[in-house]
Parts: structure tokens; C-alpha cells; sequence
């Protein structure tokens, strides 16, 4: 790129250029979807969307976990590694078996995505709340 007759490079060396900032997106596939209610002992799926905007093939691992109404017990219920490339989207829908843990209860999607610092990662998260089907009849 040019920006009259000083080219981008340029510019990034004297730190005048915004570097490429590094994006990772995680989002519920489909918002309209999202249940609103849990049976204990019974599976369901979870679907949630993560894209790569970084600079650079990334690995993720992601946890789901499930807390109850007071946020006093938490139990992770699934955890797993996602491989994307740069600008990959991918969907994934991984179904999980919730414990009864009361009205409401938490559903929460953790991803831990790379920054730039390799000692450290960055948490994303995503949740929804769920009644338990025994308590709402």
C-alpha cells in the first residue's frame, strides 16, 4: 500500500503504521437457538462459533462449564482443543451432559485464545442461563 508515495512498510518502521491487531471471535452460533432450559442427566448441545483473526495459526482449548444460581459450585463439564488457521471460522457443537444444580444454572463457554506474549493467554467467554426442567413444571 501506498499512502502518497510512502509505502506501509516505511511507515511500520518508524511506528507510524497501526500494526495488525490480533483477534480471536467466539460468539453463539445461532443467538435465536439458545436454550432456555436444562434435564438433568440428559445430553444437550452446545454450539458456539470461534474465528481465528490472528496472525497466525492458533490452538485453542476450551472448557464448558456449568454453575449454580449463588456461583458457589462450579463443574466443568467438557473440556477440548480446537487447531484453526488464520482466518479459519469454525462451528462446533459438542453436546454435554448438565448435572441438577437448581434454577437457574449457568452454561458457560471459556476459551483461552494465544496473544502475543507466549507466556500468557487471554480468556473469552460466553454464557447463558438455564432453568431446570424439574423445578419449572
Amino acid at each position: 500500500m501506498n499512502a502518497g508515495g510512502v509505502t506501509q512498510s516505511a511507515l511500520s518502521a518508524i511506528g507510524a503504521w497501526p500494526e495488525q491487531e490480533n483477534v480471536s471471535e467466539l460468539y453463539f452460533t445461532d443467538p435465536t437457538a439458545i436454550p432456555s432450559t436444562y434435564t438433568p442427566g440428559t445430553a444437550m448441545t452446545v454450539n458456539f462459533t470461534l474465528r481465528n483473526r490472528e496472525s497466525a495459526p492458533a490452538r485453542y482449548t476450551y472448557v464448558i462449564e456449568q454453575t449454580d444460581p449463588e456461583a458457589k459450585k462450579t463443574v466443568r463439564l467438557l473440556t477440548g482443543d480446537l487447531q484453526l488457521d488464520t482466518s479459519e471460522r469454525r462451528t462446533n457443537s459438542p453436546a454435554v451432559i448438565p448435572q441438577d444444580m437448581g434454577t437457574p444454572t449457568r452454561l458457560r463457554v471459556i476459551v483461552s485464545a494465544p496473544t502475543n506474549d507466549p507466556n500468557k493467554d487471554r480468556n473469552l467467554e460466553i454464557s447463558y442461563w438455564l432453568n431446570n426442567t424439574k423445578e419449572v413444571n
